[in-house]
């Protein structure tokens, strides 16, 4: 008896030790069915139906900008390739946020850079926001703004491309950071699934004909570095959620579409689910606690933070079964974005980015740190310069045949002052209307003659040159050194009136 219970003592021990062994090997695996229900997710009676004009209402462009001089370099990139490959009338509204304390230099730059370089946006086109009216702790003054340790840049940019969904008015918005430059054409609908318009779709078409889906880069967890998934893990614990480190795909990073509604909606649920006041307070708190036990715990190196905002949005999306409605896989970063210094001196912009059938965007990460203008000088040249740069070169021509025009009369005038003078000088009897035919080709010998032989000839240049720049503009063809299409130059479009507006107003 006494050896039957030890046999059976050691083998109820050896299977939890192989009972041990493959929980650790698996650690990963999800231990419950995948997103089990364990809180209301507060889409169970799904939200209204939106019904749009998928040409004006369907896509919204967010930015969130911090105005560095590197950033604003970016910036500008950036609208030179909206210019040239955006269909701004299609896009509902570019919604731009920044902090508080920096709104005038965002203004001030949109103000100079909008006319020159997209002329044909509308003029409330753009929307400059402070973070403060999407997220109100953020706002000035407050501890969460001024505490730049705790709570650092990206952590805030983070929060806002969540909190201003309440202040978007359409079903979706495309978060693109400075550093993201357009590569191929997009219209209304481009970035879009479309399907059959029925009850259960949450954006359809005012006739109710279509039903449309972002499309999104995705990935599988289970694929990603250890790093990347320790931001899951991380947020499902935030949440109190489960999450599979598994091959099921999963939402990649900016730019990605996002649903105003599921982004509304996450900050309803995390309000109900922990009693918070704000949704937004309550990941900020969450994150200060969480630091301040690493700390105390002496942890070393690099940490994963305990949310990013698409684990947010994606866990809470999945745990209300509603990815699928606003969803399906696309590509829209190319494959040949830029990461380090290295990969952008190997980069062909024109053959491996622009107009390439491959994704719609690509980007040149901002932390490499290279230069705006180094950027431009490599892509400058891929699409036709007049095109992209028009309205640029255009009015830098004018100013130059300004000063052109200047130089010419300060010479003409000086010219007419020294005729005068020579004539009051001249001894009596000398005129100057008579050329002495000593003088080769019947020009007169003396020095007043001279100038006067002169200025006709300069009056008769200069009346040359005017013709000459005038049939410039209305003859010459220009060739596409890529198309090898004749296209001829058209003059600057004159942009009159405001391009910025009033905080939450139309620019």
């Amino acid at each position: 008896m006494a050896r039957s219970t030890l046999l059976q003592s050691l083998l109820l021990a050896c299977c939890f030790s192989a009972w041990r062994c493959l929980a650790v090997k698996f650690q990963d695996a999800p231990s419950e069915p995948f997103f089990k229900k364990t809180y209301a997710s507060g889409f169970e009676h799904k939200t209204k139906q939106w019904s749009v004009d998928p040409e004006k209402h369907l896509l919204t462009i967010f930015m969130p900008v911090v105005p560095t001089e590197l950033e604003l370099s970016y910036l500008r990139n950036h609208l030179h390739t909206l210019h040239r490959y955006v269909n701004t009338s299609a896009i509902y509204e570019f919604f731009i946020v920044t902090p508080d304390k920096q709104l005038k230099d965002v203004r001030a730059f949109l103000d100079e850079a909008v006319p020159a370089i997209v002329p044909e946006a509308r003029h409330d086109f753009f929307r400059l926001v402070p973070e403060g009216e999407c997220v109100s702790e953020l706002a000035g003054g407050t501890k969460y703004e001024t505490n730049k340790v705790d709570y650092p840049g990206w952590i805030r940019q983070q929060l806002v491309k969540l909190g201003c969904a309440r202040l978007l008015k359409t079903p979706y918005y495309l978060v693109v950071d400075a550093d993201v430059l357009y590569v191929r054409n997009i219209t209304s609908t481009t970035l879009f699934k479309k399907s059959e318009c029925i009850p259960a779709s949450p954006v359809c078409d005012s006739n109710h004909e279509f039903a449309y889906q972002a499309m999104g880069d995705s990935y599988p967890i289970a694929d990603r570095t250890e790093n990347q998934r320790s931001w899951w893990k991380g947020t499902a614990k935030t949440l109190q959620l489960s999450v599979p480190i598994d091959w099921r795909e999963a939402i990649g990073v900016t730019p990605q579409i996002l649903s105003t509604d599921i982004s509304r909606k996450l900050g309803e649920y995390i309000e109900t689910r922990f009693k918070a006041r704000s949704w937004s307070k309550f990941l900020l708190d969450y994150l200060f606690t969480y630091n301040k036990r690493l700390v105390a715990a002496k942890t070393t190196g690099d940490f994963p933070p305990p949310w990013t905002e698409y684990t947010l949005y994606w866990i809470y999306a999945a745990h209300a079964d509603v990815w699928d409605d606003y969803h399906c896989k696309g590509q829209l970063v190319q494959s040949t974005a830029i990461w380090d210094e290295e990969s952008f001196e190997a980069w062909d912009a024109c053959q491996h980015s622009f107009d390439w059938q491959q994704g719609y965007m690509t980007l040149v990460q901002s932390r490499t740190q290279i230069e705006g203008e180094r950027i431009w000088a490599k892509i400058a040249h891929c699409f036709y310069w007049l095109d992209v740069g028009r309205h640029e070169w255009a009015a830098k021509e004018k100013l130059k045949e300004e000063e052109k025009a200047k130089q010419e009369a300060a010479a003409l005038a000086a010219e007419e002052a020294a005729l005068e003078e020579a004539e009051m000088n001249a001894p009596a009897g000398v005129h100057f209307g008579a050329l002495p035919a000593t003088r080769t080709g019947g020009a007169s010998a003396d020095p007043a003659g001279a100038v006067a032989g002169d200025l006709s000839t300069s009056a008769a240049g200069l009346q040359q040159g005017e013709v000459s720049r005038a049939n410039k503009y209305s003859s010459t063809t220009m060739v596409d050194p890529r198309l090898k299409a004749d296209v001829t130059p058209t003059e600057s479009e004159h942009v009159t009136g405001p391009h910025t507006r009033a905080v939450g107003t139309a620019l």
